[in-house]
């Protein structure tokens, strides 16, 4: 059940909004749920062993933005809300449908952002979406600021009937919750363990990077990031665990400078 001031919940104030978002939600699972099982969607990317892009990665994802939003000075508004909870359904849907005839998967990992742009619009221009345009535009570049681009890129604020719309912050939120969801319930162990012989060497570090990390939160009186990380095991093991823990704390601070520049949310350290 989600809180009383859920982004979810901010929806019911548009019914419309409501009824868009679930047509949309519905529709990724949808496609997700003919990708492969859920607990099995890390390997749904033609064998290319990637970690979590599926639904549970998305519901990771939203919950960690309902923990940025209680963070923010001025909360996300309806339509905003509708904006982020929507793009952070499609924002990994390039992973799944957005590969071209005779490319290599990394090719299209490494573009999905923006194929997951070109996605939702066909849907919605072919009507298996309902999702006005004003709307639709800014969820595009929310989804392509998820990864790789400037945020300057995008507009710092766009206006929808009379309603501001701060779609530079939506676009630094979603790459925030996207990059925080690093711990080991994105790269189940068993699994890993199960293919091992069949991932690639190059993933495989993607992989153990998250085997430690038992918990990413973000805490509300240090304004920071905390990583909860499982030291235990041999002198090697520390070693690499500490390298591991340096490696995310680099990545995090590079996503966290999408930050910096708002006043409307705590900054973290």
């Amino acid at each position: 059940m989600p809180s009383n001031n859920s982004l979810l919940l901010r929806l019911t104030r548009y019914s419309h909004y409501e009824e868009q978002f679930t047509r949309a939600k519905n529709l990724v699972e949808d496609i997700l749920a003919h990708q492969a099982p859920e607990g099995l969607q890390v390997l749904s990317t033609d064998e290319s062993y990637y970690t979590d892009h599926g639904v549970g990665h998305i519901q990771r994802v939203i919950s960690k933005l309902e923990a940025l939003d209680a963070l923010l000075r001025i909360p996300v508004n309806e339509k905003e809300a509708f904006i982020l909870l929507v793009a952070a359904y499609f924002h990994d849907i390039g992973m799944f449908l957005g590969r071209r005839e005779g490319e290599d998967a990394e090719t299209a990992r490494r573009e999905h952002h923006r194929r997951g742009a070109d996605i939702i619009q066909k849907l919605n221009d072919e009507h298996y979406l309902d999702i006005d345009s004003p709307e639709l535009s800014i969820i595009k570049k929310v989804i392509e600021a998820h990864r790789v681009i400037d945020l300057k890129e995008l507009p710092e604020s766009q206006m929808i009937e009379g309603i501001k719309i701060r779609t530079r912050l939506l676009g630094a939120l979603l790459r925030i919750a996207d990059s925080c969801d690093c711990d080991r319930s994105r790269a189940p162990k068993a699994i890993f363990d199960l293919f091992y012989e069949s991932i690639p060497e190059n993933s495989k570090e993607y992989w153990r990077i998250h085997f430690p990390i038992t918990d990413v939160t973000f805490e509300d009186r240090r304004a920071s990031i905390a990583i909860s990380i499982n030291f235990a095991g041999e002198p090697n093991e520390k070693i690499e665990k500490y390298r591991i823990a340096n490696l995310l704390k680099k990545s995090l601070r590079k996503s966290c400078e999408a930050l910096k520049q708002y006043s409307g949310i705590i900054l973290f350290h």
